[in-house]
C-alpha cells in the first residue's frame, strides 16, 4: 500500500484547511455597475459649458432644468428637452438630457467594462448654423465610428454601441451656435443580468369600477381586462386619492397627497413657488426610485400633468416621455408607440407607464365600439339606455381592445410571465340621476369629475397580475377591503420585496396581507379635491368643502351648510343619497376625525400672550393664499368673512391663546389689523419677534419660522408667524444657531424679543 510522504500529507491538510475556512473571504468579483449618466452629471468633470438664461435658446419654451442632478450653478445642463415630432396628433417627446453649449464637453469617469450605450442625440439652436459633431472619445482615443453629424434641429435619433472602457468616456459637442442634447444616456455592462422584474402600469382616465363588464356592468364592455383579471389580484374596493387627474396621478406617483407636496389641488396651473417647494422635497416618488435601482423609466400617454414646460404639469423623473395630445386618435397613437417600445430589447429591467386619456369626457367612440355594445343587450332595452353614458362605456370598450393588443404583445416578447402589470384609473365619473346638482361636475353639469366625492368619482378598479414566481405565494387574491392608490406602489414593492429603504411614502403596504401573513388594512382613505377632500372608513364617508366653496357655475353663490358636508353611512346606504350631517354628535365626531387626517398645509399662528381681566384682543387677518381651515383656543372667537380673511376676538385668559390659520396656497403675504381694547397695537412677526407697525418690506420672508419661535412666552405683544411647512422659504439651519454676539445685536435692534 502507498503511503504519503508525512511532509506532503501535512501540506495537503493545510491547503484543504485554508481553502475551506477561507472560502468566505474571498473577495467576489465586483458585480458591474450601470450608469444612468444623466444623474452622474454632478461627479462630471464639465468643460466651457455656458448657459445664460436671458439670451440662449429663449425661443424654445419646451426646455425645462431637471430637478435631479444637484447642480446649481450649472443647472441647464439637465434639462427636460421636448420635441414636437408629429404636429397633427400633438405628439411631444420628452428626454431627460445632458445638454451641451457650442464647444464644450462632458467626462465621466467608470469601472473598467465592456457597455451597452444607449441614448439619443437632438439639436437645439436659434443662431444661423443648425449643424454640429458629437464626438465620443473613450479613454483619450477618438475613433470615427463614435462621431456623429447633426445637421437637422429638433429631431431626436437614438443610438446603440457596444463599447470598451477602461477609466473614462468624453461627450465632445463641435459646433460654433447650436446646443446639443444627450438624451437619458446610459451605459449597462453587457454580462448584466436583471435582478428586478419589470413594471407596466396602465392608466384609463375616468374609467369607473362598474364600467368592466365583469364588475356588473350590463354591456360585455372589457373581455380583456376581464381575461386578465382571472390571472390577477382584484381590489374590488380601490379608491383614488383624488377626483381629478393632477392630484390623483402625483399622490399616486409619490405615496403622499399632491397638496402635501405644495402642489396643491385647486386649478391647473403650477406657479413657480409650488414648482420650487415639489422639486425641493424630500419625497422624490416612485419613478426616480426605480431609476436608483438601474430601471428604465418611460411614459407614453395624453396627459399634461406629468411634463413640466406645459405650465399645469411637473416633471417626475422618467427616462423619456411620449405624449399624444389629440383626443380620440391618441388612442391608438398610445398603443402604436407602447407596442413599438415593447418590441425593443431593453438592456436593463424598465418602468413603463402608459396612460389613455379615453374615456375622458367629451365622448366620441368609433362606431363599431358603440355598435358592438349594442349587439350585447336587447334593442328594446337598448332605446332606454342613457345614450351620453353608453358612448362612455364604448370608449371603455376600444380602450380595453388597445389594452388586449399591449398584452398580446408582451405575451409575444415574453415579458407577460415575468412582470407585474397594473390596470386603475386616476378617477371615475359622475353619472346618477340623485347627485345632479349645480357643484357637481366639473362645471357644475352633470357628467363629469372634480367637484363631488361620491364613490363613483373615487371608486376605480385596480388589477394588479404579479410575474409568476410570485404566484404560488399569493393567499390572497381578492381584496374586498378599502384600499386606496396612495398605497399601490408600497404595497408593489413589498411584493417584489424590494428593498424600499429610500423610498419615502405615507401609503400602507399590505404585501404581507396578500401572502396571508398578516391581516394589515388602511383604516382611513383620504381623498382631495378642488376645494373638497373627504374621508371615508369601512361604514362611514364625510365629505368637506373649503370655506367659501364655489365653482364657475355657482357664480360666486355661497353654499348652505348641507352643502358644505355631507355625511354617508356607506354600509346601509351605499348609493349616498341620505346626508346625515344634521347628526350633530356624527358631525363632530367626523370632523374630529378630519382635523387628525387633513393636509400638511402651510400655516399661520397667532399667539395671543395672556391678557388682564377684561382687557380684549380684536382684529382682522387677511391671506391671499386663501383659507383652508382655522382652529382656536376655546377663548378665541372668529368668523371667516370671505375664502381671504376672517375676524377674530380673543376673550381674557391666563394662558397664551393660539389661533392657527391653515392656507391652500404656500403664499406667506398678510395683511393683521390687531386692536387691544378697541384701539390699534402693533404686533410681532416672524422668527425674530419685530416690531410689525406698518407695512415692512420683505415681510413675507421675515415672517417665516420653522418652529414656535423663541420669546413667545414672555412676549407683551401678540406675535404671528408661519410655519413654512409648505413654503418655498425656509429658515436654514444656520439661522438656527446663532452665536451670543449676534443674539444681542439682533435683541438690541429689537428684532429679538425675549
Amino acid at each position: 500500500m502507498y503511503l504519503m510522504p508525512i511532509r506532503v500529507c501535512f501540506l495537503f491538510i493545510y491547503l484543504a484547511w485554508n481553502y475551506f475556512s477561507c472560502k468566505d473571504s474571498i473577495p467576489a468579483k465586483k458585480e458591474s455597475n450601470t450608469y444612468d449618466l444623466v444623474r452622474q452629471i454632478d461627479k462630471a468633470k464639465i468643460l466651457n459649458f455656458r448657459f445664460d438664461e436671458k439670451k440662449n435658446l429663449t425661443y424654445y419654451q419646451k426646455k425645462n432644468t431637471a430637478r435631479y442632478s444637484v447642480l446649481p450653478k450649472q443647472r441647464f445642463i439637465n434639462s427636460q428637452i421636448t420635441f414636437n415630432t408629429e404636429k397633427d396628433l400633438f405628439v411631444n417627446e420628452s428626454k431627460d438630457s445632458i445638454l451641451l453649449s457650442p464647444n464644450s464637453s462632458i467626462e465621466f469617469e467608470l469601472e473598467k467594462d465592456v457597455y451597452q450605450l444607449d441614448f439619443s442625440i437632438g439639436l437645439l439652436s436659434n443662431g444661423f448654423e443648425k449643424a454640429g459633431r458629437l464626438a465620443i472619445e473613450l479613454d483619450g482615443k477618438l475613433d470615427e465610428e463614435n462621431s456623429f453629424l447633426i445637421e437637422e434641429a429638433e429631431k431626436w435619433k437614438s443610438i446603440s454601441k457596444i463599447i470598451r472602457i477602461d477609466k473614462k468616456i468624453k461627450f465632445i459637442w463641435n459646433s460654433n451656435e447650436s446646443f446639443l442634447t444627450i438624451g437619458h444616456p446610459i451605459l449597462t455592462p453587457v454580462n448584466q443580468k436583471k435582478k428586478h422584474p419589470n413594471v407596466i402600469l396602465i392608466v384609463v382616465d375616468s374609467m369607473r369600477n362598474d364600467a368592466l363588464s365583469q364588475n356588473g356592468n350590463p354591456y360585455l364592455t372589457t373581455p380583456n381586462l376581464d381575461k386578465l383579471s382571472e390571472d390577477s389580484i382584484i381590489f374590488s374596493q380601490a379608491f383614488a386619492n383624488a377626483n381629478w387627474t393632477k392630484p390623483s396621478m402625483i399622490s399616486m406617483f409619490y405615496s403622499d397627497y399632491t397638496s402635501n407636496l405644495g402642489l396643491g389641488n385647486t386649478g391647473f396651473e403650477v406657479s413657480p413657488d409650488q414648482k420650487k417647494i415639489f422639486y425641493s422635497n424630500r419625497n422624490k416618488g416612485i419613478v426616480n426610485f426605480f431609476r436608483d435601482k438601474k430601471y428604465y423609466t418611460a411614459s407614453i400617454m395624453n396627459n399634461v400633468f406629468l411634463l413640466d414646460y406645459t405650465g399645469v404639469g411637473v416633471d417626475i423623473g422618467f427616462h423619456e416621455i411620449f405624449q399624444v395630445g389629440k383626443d380620440i386618435d391618441d388612442t391608438l397613437q398610445i398603443t402604436s408607440s407602447a407596442i413599438d417600445f415593447l418590441g425593443k430589447e431593453q438592456a436593463n429591467p424598465f418602468f413603463l407607464h402608459i396612460n389613455y386619456n379615453t374615456p375622458h369626457g367629451p365622448y366620441t367612440p368609433p362606431k363599431k365600439n358603440l355598435d358592438s355594445l349594442k349587439l350585447n343587450i336587447g334593442s328594446e332595452t337598448n332605446k332606454k339606455e342613457n345614450q351620453i353614458i353608453k358612448k362612455y362605456l364604448a370608449e371603455v370598450n376600444l380602450v380595453d381592445e388597445q389594452i388586449g393588443i399591449i398584452l398580446e404583445k408582451l405575451k409575444s416578447k415574453n415579458l407577460y410571465e415575468q412582470s407585474f402589470i397594473i390596470v386603475t384609473s386616476d378617477h371615475g365619473e359622475l353619472f346618477s340621476e340623485h347627485h345632479t346638482a349645480e357643484v357637481n361636475g366639473i362645471n357644475g353639469i352633470k357628467y363629469g369629475h372634480g367637484v363631488t366625492h361620491y364613490d363613483e368619482e373615487i371608486h376605480v378598479p385596480l388589477i394588479l397580475k404579479v410575474p409568476n414566481s410570485l404566484k404560488e405565494k399569493l393567499i390572497n387574491k381578492k381584496i374586498n377591503f378599502p384600499f386606496s392608490l396612495i398605497s399601490l406602489f408600497p404595497t408593489v414593492l413589498g411584493l417584489a420585496n424590494m428593498n424600499s429603504e429610500n423610498y419615502i411614502h405615507k401609503g400602507l403596504d399590505i404585501s404581507s396581507n396578500i401572502f396571508g401573513q398578516s391581516d394589515v388594512k388602511e383604516k382611513l382613505i383620504y381623498s382631495e379635491g378642488r376645494l373638497s377632500e373627504s374621508i371615508r372608513t369601512d361604514k362611514l364617508k364625510y365629505i368637506r368643502r373649503y370655506p367659501f366653496f364655489t365653482n364657475s357655475e355657482l357664480k360666486g353663490r355661497v353654499l348652505m351648510s348641507k352643502e358644505l358636508e355631507e355625511i354617508y353611512d356607506i354600509f346601509s346606504d351605499p348609493e349616498e343619497r341620505v346626508n346625515l350631517f344634521q347628526d350633530k354628535e356624527l358631525l363632530k365626531s367626523m370632523r374630529e376625525t378630519m382635523q387628525k387626517n387633513s393636509l400638511e398645509m402651510n400655516s399661520f399662528f397667532l399667539e395671543i400672550p395672556k391678557s388682564e381681566k377684561q382687557k380684549i384682543y380684536s382684529g382682522t387677518l387677511f391671506i391671499p393664499g386663501n383659507i383652508y381651515s382655522a382652529l382656536g383656543s376655546k377663548n378665541i372667537e372668529f368668523e371667516l368673512t370671505s375664502k381671504k380673511s376672517l375676524n377674530f376676538k380673543v376673550n381674557p385668559s391666563n394662558d397664551i391663546s393660539e389661533l392657527k390659520i391653515m392656507t391652500i396656497k404656500p403664499d406667506l403675504n398678510f395683511d393683521m389689523n390687531l386692536y387691544f381694547e378697541n384701539k390699534p397695537i402693533p404686533f410681532r412677526i416672524g422668527k425674530w419677534g419685530i416690531s410689525y407697525k406698518n407695512k415692512l418690506a420683505d415681510s413675507e420672508k421675515l415672517i417665516v419660522s420653522n418652529g414656535k419661535p423663541e420669546g413667545i412666552l414672555e412676549s407683551d405683544l401678540p406675535w404671528l408667524y408661519n410655519d413654512s411647512k409648505i413654503s418655498s422659504q425656509k429658515t436654514k439651519e444656520s439661522e438656527n444657531i446663532l452665536g451670543p454676539e449676534v443674539r444681542q445685536i439682533l435683541k438690541s435692534w429689537g428684532y429679538i424679543h425675549e
